[in-house]
C-alpha cells in the first residue's frame, strides 16, 4: 500500500523552514509576494490533485488518515477566482466525483476535458485513463473510461500533456510507485499515449530511455519541447532525490536520452508541486513544499531559472515562504498567481485544507 507506506514513514521527524535568497548561477530568476490565505476547500487531504480552467479552479480527491486508519476521496470540488486572485465569496462546491476513489493519482486539463491516470484506491494501484468533460456550469461530464490503460500500474505519478510540432497531442506518465511483489518499487519509466482531437487516448507504452533513478511523487514540467523532471524519492526511506534532470520530446511524445544539471535543487525533495512561470522575461519554475527525509517537511519556495530551450540553470531559495510546512499538496497557476492546496503536515491533525497564493510581479 504505497500511500500508507510514505505516511508512515514520515511519522517522525522535524519541521525544517529555511530563508535563503541567494542563487547559484547567472541566470535571473522571477520573485514572489507575500502569501495570502483564502477560503479553503472541504475537507482536509493529502496526495489529491488540482487544475484551472478559465477562472475555476477544481481539487479532486486523495486522502486523509485517522488513527492510521486511510479515507480515499472521490470527490471534486469548484470555486471561482477573482481578479485578485482570491476565491470568491460564494466559495466551494460539488462538481462530480471520480472514478474509485482515490490518492497520488495523475490529472491534467487540456483542450476542455480532463484526464484522470492511476493512483491508489482501496483495491490497490490502479492503470486506468479516463476522459472527462468540462461543462459550462463548472461540473464535470460523465467520465469516460479508455480501453487502454498504463503498462505499469502505478501511483504518486506526474501527467503532463504535451503537443509536438506536428499539433499530435500526447500524455506522459512519469515516474510513481507500486508493490511489486514484496517490493515497493519506484519507476524510472516513462509511459506515453497519443489523444486525438475527440479526446480518446490511445494505447500506452513503454519510451525507451528511462530517467536515472526510480522515483515516485517527482516535480515535473514541460518547457518548449524538454521534459523537465525535479527530485522524487527512491526505493530507499531515506534515498530523497536533488538532481534535476532533462529530456529533449520527440515527435511520438517520448523522451529522448536524459541529462542531469550539474547544479541540483538547494534541498532534496519529493511530495512538493511545480509551476513555471514567466514567457518574455527571465522563466522560472518554482519547487513548493515537500518533504525533504526523515519527517523534514518543508515550506520553501526554491527557484530554477530555465532557459526557453528548457535548459536548467541557477538554483536558490525565495525568501517568501508559506505557511505550515507540508508534502503531498497541489499547486496550480491562475493568470500570474500560484496556488498551494491542502497537505499533509507533521503531527497530530496532521491534513490541511487551506488554500495560500502568492503573486509573481513582473520582473
Amino acid at each position: 500500500m504505497p500511500s500508507v507506506l510514505r505516511l508512515t514513514a514520515l511519522a517522525a521527524g522535524a519541521v525544517l523552514s529555511l530563508v535563503v535568497t541567494s542563487v547559484h548561477g547567472q541566470q535571473s530568476v522571477l520573485t514572489l509576494a507575500d502569501w495570502t490565505a483564502t477560503v479553503p476547500i472541504e475537507g482536509p487531504r493529502t496526495s489529491h490533485a488540482a487544475f484551472v480552467s478559465g477562472n475555476r479552479l477544481y481539487v479532486l480527491g486523495g486522502l486523509f488518515v485517522t488513527g492510521n486508519v486511510p479515507t480515499l476521496l472521490d470527490d471534486v470540488q469548484v470555486a471561482e477566482l477573482g481578479n485578485d486572485g482570491s476565491v470568491l465569496g460564494s466559495g466551494w462546491r460539488d462538481a462530480g466525483r471520480i472514478p474509485v476513489a482515490r490518492s497520488g493519482h495523475g490529472l491534467i486539463a487540456f483542450d476542455g476535458r480532463v484526464y484522470l491516470v492511476g493512483g491508489y484506491s482501496a483495491t490497490g494501484t490502479l492503470g486506468d485513463t479516463n476522459v472527462a468533460a468540462l461543462r459550462e456550469d463548472g461540473k464535470l461530464g460523465p467520465w469516460v473510461p479508455s480501453p487502454n490503460r498504463l503498462n505499469i500500474p502505478r501511483s504518486n505519478l506526474s501527467l503532463q500533456m504535451w503537443k509536438a510540432p506536428s499539433g499530435q497531442a500526447h500524455l506522459l506518465a512519469i515516474g510513481g510507485v507500486n508493490q511489486v511483489g514484496s517490493d515497493t518499487v519506484h519507476f524510472d519509466e516513462v509511459e506515453v499515449a497519443t489523444v486525438s482531437g475527440d479526446g480518446s487516448v490511445g494505447p500506452w507504452r513503454v519510451c525507451p530511455f528511462h530517467m536515472k533513478g526510480g522515483r515516485s511523487a517527482p516535480g515535473t514540467a514541460v518547457q518548449g519541447n524538454v521534459l523537465i523532471v525535479l527530485g522524487g524519492w527512491g526505493d530507499l526511506l531515506d534515498d530523497v532525490f536533488g538532481d534535476i534532470q532533462t529530456s529533449p520530446l520527440g515527435e511520438d511524445g517520448c523522451p529522448g536520452p536524459w541529462a542531469t544539471s550539474p547544479r541540483p535543487l538547494p534541498l532534496p525533495v519529493y511530495g512538493h508541486s511545480v509551476v513555471v512561470m514567466g514567457a518574455t522575461g527571465p522563466i522560472t519554475a518554482f519547487v513548493l513544499g515537500g518533504n525533504a527525509g526523515q519527517g523534514n517537511y518543508l515550506n520553501t519556495v526554491q527557484t530554477v531559472s530555465l532557459g526557453k530551450d528548457g535548459r536548467p540553470g541557477g538554483v536558490g531559495l525565495d525568501s517568501h515562504l508559506f505557511a505550515t510546512a507540508r508534502w503531498g499538496h497541489a499547486t496550480v497557476r491562475y493568470n500570474d498567481y500560484v496556488y498551494v492546496i491542502g497537505g499533509a503536515r507533521r503531527g497530530e491533525g496532521g491534513f490541511l485544507s487551506d488554500v495560500q497564493y502568492t503573486r509573481v510581479p513582473p520582473p
